[in-house]
């Protein structure tokens, strides 16, 4: 038999799913929303009060906004 499938009794392994790994992980995921959510709200903003003056202007405003979004 192979011992290559095996672990040895009493080797070291790192634990991917130990709490420090599953805390940092929760934390990366927090950040990243949070940026995600703060780009949402920066676009969402700029499209309705600047996008549809400066890239349609030659449209209604109502029409602006709708292709600015």
């Amino acid at each position: 038999m192979s011992d290559i499938a095996t672990p040895r009794i009493g080797a070291r392994r790192d634990r991917p799913g130990g709490p420090a790994n599953v805390r940092r992980a929760a934390w990366a995921g927090m950040v990243g929303t949070m940026l995600e959510q703060y780009d949402f709200i920066i676009y969402g903003t700029a499209s309705a009060l600047i996008f549809g003056k400066v890239f349609f202007p030659t449209i209604s405003p109502a029409a602006g906004l709708i292709a600015a979004f």
